[in-house]
């Protein structure tokens, strides 16, 4: 250093006036310099500490990509500040996300002449409330190359201990030049709402060089205002500058004001006319001369759509510049289409609803504001109402049943609202009613009391069972009807998710031999009977509770994260390809947690003969330039669930198994999707199931990835298909891949799997994604006996995958792949659950037969938990003991049975004797017109009851 301090005292003697050349300029020689970016206090603007080596450097900035929000400082006193995205943006099939839009720079500029050399880069940085979060971290050139030093870095989060990482790296292979360098930190796989902080950024190096005697400008004065040369230029000599139209225009009458940091200012120049205008600023210093170029432009005009409540039709548009806020709005809400019930709640940014724009809203691009009309809330007999206190934008004044009182606020995305002690949320409900709660694991909560008129009439639990976040507590109330008042008692902050209100004075289902019976395709019907299992079921110990919906279209419309939370639930439709569960989020919401259907928190949930589909618009997503279309049909955070006949349709992230230590199984499925549409952790076996390969495109062309497995050191075994069939629907167009990493330690294995014509053709070479996300290793990939449509082994003999830990064989011998066995999964001497045995099907009672108005059949002791009675094709109802009572006409109407097993999954249907209206036929349809007795036609019937050109015909 001591250069380089000669070269500071013989710099700090000159006068520093402009007009001085500079006679003696410092030359260094790989002088060491240290650059330090605290970044400590959660402001913009935060610069660099150049230590003694600051008058070699002319300025230093922090910036940041278009996704990134800049979210201030820290609240846990690391003494960090804090960026959040937009949106998140997942890894590609190369292992990163990092991009422009998600690009975060500590930068620098040595003086004219320097160039500076890094040595040595260290930081800290820190995840907050998430276990998402990703960094690139990576040295910037001069030029913009780039020397990587560590991909997917994933920070300590600030729960843990130590809750800071340290991160230091030794830089090599940088290319020293004359500029801008620094360094260069994307953040991706993060979701809105959660944060990673950054501090003590420190980058060691060397300068070299000799000082060149470069002009410098200062500032412009334009139309009174002053900007500094940083704010105009950056680090170029042309820049552009818009200025409002209601300012006048810079010409040669309004010239602009300018000041030298260094040499001299020439004669500015003027090229323009009313609307824009070149200005020319040329400087001399010593024997160098530059010319500052600003292009000044008026500021764009951007248009305001005003869209009514059907999302399509335009009511006004309007004008506004650029930069201008709304100010007032052109067209009154409350003159939009409403329907009668409903009312109309603003202009929103969505069509979906969510975030509402402001008279304050500032404009920067063209604006389409949406007319939301919702239904006014009342104290009612039979509706229900959802408040999401996770959604940030969740607004109490939209609502007639909820009003909150105190110093509540949300808090994010995972917690939902922050409520303190003594705060209230008064709740409208009719004179029967259940109020959910979905609580939180976090938060220092003693109960919440229930007051009516002031009369305490009960307490709920504040916080979360600490194993489970998210879990729904109820309460039943019977009374006059009104106000129920919630008031938080707590030591400390408290959170919460959600409340429901249920209003069930008038029931829409029916409640037959222990069963739950939907109507058929409402999807009020079933969405009100789940409300009532998850409260009669929301103990572990509970018996369980069977729910049967008869083929039909139940549509949830738009409604996400529908609520499975009791445990021990049955829902058994009539037949996979008749009973549908679907709901159609707008694109825009797409993403785990936030997209999904189904949301399941409870355990021993059993799901046969179902349909569900989650019918975002996939392709509309990914046409709009959004990350993805991730769009789950279930986001399961219980324990052993099992599915039979079940078909899954979505596209991305289809399965979400989010319980990383959760033991599943589906057997006899159908389950579609594009990318990662099997994902996430715990142990889940698939078996004799379709895995359908959707196109990725609309063309058919792209690569499509199966699953995605996180493991933990519980999970022994991971994904498991076992028997199961790959088809391609693409028509050979795109690639597909058997799956890669996500997380921790990730295990998929496939066993015995048959593929289709296409999906042989379409296979990758490597069979999986080479280098998955997060910079994660499999635990194990593996397969073993994969076949060809003819049945040939068409396994390869060795296949070895690049990771980012070395090479691994994927192939597994007779003796590796018997470790993944039904029997060593599922070890009947440890827990004893046996789903294989739970998804046995029974035949129908033999002796079922029908006289003087009652249906009569024997129980047998094969685990039959009852049967199933239909007359022309419609559930009549359930026993369990023998005998149905019902009057038909035995020459007219049909009655058959099936035999629920001890989970509630009905058995193939057979003809109850004494009913003479059926015929049965064992032989193929051919060309018959087939239709299921609800009208719908079919093409393969299975075995059960049709309508065979026009007569009922039992299939066998």
């Amino acid at each position: 250093m001591r250069t380089l301090t000669l070269c500071l005292m013989f710099l700090l003697a000159l006068t520093g006036r402009a007009e001085d050349p500079v006679e003696l300029q410092a030359t260094l020689d790989n002088e060491p310099v240290t650059v330090t970016f605290a970044f400590n206090l959660g402001t913009t603007g935060q610069k660099a500490d150049f230590g003694e080596g600051a008058p070699f450097f002319i300025n230093s900035k922090v910036n940041w990509g278009s996704n990134l929000e800049f979210y201030g400082l820290d609240a846990n006193n690391i003494g960090q500040t804090l960026f959040m995205p937009i949106e998140q943006q997942n890894e590609t099939e190369g292992g990163t996300a990092a991009d422009e839009s998600n690009a975060i720079r500590f930068l620098f500029q040595p003086r004219f002449g320097y160039t500076f050399t890094p040595t040595k880069v260290s930081l800290k940085t820190t995840r907050f409330g998430t276990d998402n979060g990703l960094l690139d971290i990576a040295w910037e050139n001069p030029d913009k190359t780039t020397v990587l030093l560590e991909q997917g870095v994933k920070p300590n989060r600030n729960n843990e201990n130590p809750n800071v990482s340290e991160l230091s790296y030794e830089v090599t292979g940088a290319t020293p030049g004359e500029g801008t360098c620094g360094l260069l930190i994307n953040l991706y796989h993060l979701q809105n709402g959660k944060q990673v902080g950054f501090s003590d950024i420190v980058i060691e190096g060397t300068l070299t060089g000799t000082e060149r005697e470069v002009p410098v400008l200062a500032s412009l004065t334009i139309n009174g205002k002053e900007y500094t040369v940083e704010e105009l230029f950056d680090d170029a000599y042309e820049a552009e500058l818009e200025l409002s139209k209601k300012s006048p225009m810079v010409t040669t009458t309004n010239p602009v004001i300018a000041k030298a940091e260094k040499g001299d200012i020439g004669e500015i120049t003027y090229a323009g006319d009313a609307t824009k205008c070149k200005v020319t600023i040329p400087m001399t210093y010593g024997d160098n001369s530059v010319s500052y170029v600003l292009n000044i432009v008026q500021k764009p005009d951007y248009t305001l759509t005003y869209i009514d409540t059907d999302k399509k039709a335009v009511l006004l548009e309007a004008v506004r510049e650029k930069d201008e806020t709304i100010g007032y709005f052109d067209y009154d809400y409350d003159k939009a289409t409403c329907p009668e019930g409903y009312k109309v709640r603003g202009w929103f940014v969505k069509s979906a609803g969510g975030e509402k724009y402001t008279a304050e809203t500032v404009v920067g691009s063209d604006i389409r504001l949406y007319a939301v009309a919702t239904e006014i809330e009342t104290a009612n007999t039979n509706r229900k109402y959802v408040f999401d206190l996770t959604d940030q934008f969740f607004d109490p004044n939209d609502h007639e049943a909820f009003n909150a009182l105190g110093a509540y606020y949300w808090h994010d995305g995972q917690h939902g609202w922050a409520l303190a002690n003594g705060d209230r949320i008064d709740l409208l409900v009719g004179p029967k009613a259940t109020i959910s709660l979905t609580l939180c694991r976090y938060g220092n909560a003693d109960d919440i009391i229930i007051t009516e008129n002031g009369k305490q009439i009960g307490t709920l639990p504040g916080v979360s069972a600490k194993e489970t976040d998210g879990e729904i507590v109820s309460f039943d109330y019977e009374g006059a009807g009104g106000t129920l008042t919630l008031t938080m008692n707590t030591s400390g902050e408290m959170y919460l998710h959600a409340v429901k209100i249920a209003n069930t004075s008038e029931t829409n289902y029916e409640s037959l031999g222990g069963w739950y019976i939907v109507k058929p395709g409402d999807a009020s019907s079933f969405l009100d009977v789940l409300d009532v299992v998850n409260g009669t079921n929301a103990a572990k110990d509970a018996e369980r509770a069977f729910i049967f919906l008869p083929n039909g279209t139940y549509d949830l419309n738009e409604t996400v994260k529908t609520a499975i939370s009791g445990h021990n639930i049955s829902i058994i439709g009539e037949s996979m390809d008749g009973t549908v569960i679907r709901t159609a989020p707008d694109k825009s919401i797409e993403g785990l947690g936030s997209a999904d259907m189904f949301y399941i928190t409870g355990s021993g949930l059993y799901l046969q003969d179902l349909t569900l589909q989650n019918a975002l618009d996939y392709y509309g997503a990914l046409g709009a330039g959004q990350v993805g279309g991730r769009a789950a049909v279930m986001q399961d955070n219980g324990d052993r669930t099992i599915g039979k006949r079940v078909r899954m349709l979505s596209y991305q992230d289809t399965y979400y198994s989010a319980n990383n230590v959760m033991q599943s199984y589906y057997e006899d499925c159908d389950i579609h999707g594009t990318v990662d549409f099997l994902c996430g952790g715990g142990d889940v076996r698939f078996v004799n199931s379709t895995i359908a390969l959707e196109p990725r495109q609309l063309d058919g062309k792209g690569s499509r990835t199966i699953t995605a497995h996180r493991g933990t050191a519980a999970v022994k075994f991971g994904y498991v298909f076992d028997r199961c069939q790959i088809v391609d629907l693409a028509n050979g167009e795109g690639n597909w891949n058997l799956g890669r990493t996500w997380n921790f330690k990730p295990r998929t294995v496939y066993l015995n799997t048959t593929l289709d014509e296409n999906a042989e053709k379409t296979l990758v070479e490597s069979r999986w994604t080479q280098k998955g996300m997060n910079n994660t290793d499999p635990e194990c990939f593996g397969e073993y006996n994969t076949m060809n449509a003819a049945g040939i082994d068409i396994t390869p003999e060795s296949n070895i995958i690049q990771s980012h830990g070395g090479d691994f064989e994927t192939i597994l011998t007779a003796e590796q792949a018997a470790e993944y066995s039904y029997d060593k999964m599922f070890p009947q001497a440890e827990k004893a659950w046996d789903p294989a045995a739970l998804t046995l099907q029974l035949d129908a009672p033999a002796d079922a037969k029908y006289a003087n108005g009652e249906v009569t059949f024997s129980v047998a002791d094969n685990g039959m938990q009852g049967c199933a009675i239909f007359k022309n094709g419609m559930i009549a109802g359930f026993s369990t003991d023998g005998s149905f009572k019902i009057d038909i006409d035995p020459a007219k109407d049909a009655l058959t049975i099936r035999t629920a097993n001890a989970m509630g999954g009905l058995g193939p249907e057979a003809q109850v004797d004494g009913t003479t209206a059926i015929q049965t036929v064992k032989a193929d349809t051919g060309d018959d017109v087939i239709y299921t007795l609800q009208g719908v036609r079919v093409a393969n019937p299975g075995k059960g009851l049709y309508i065979i050109n026009g007569k009922k015909v039992i299939k066998q």
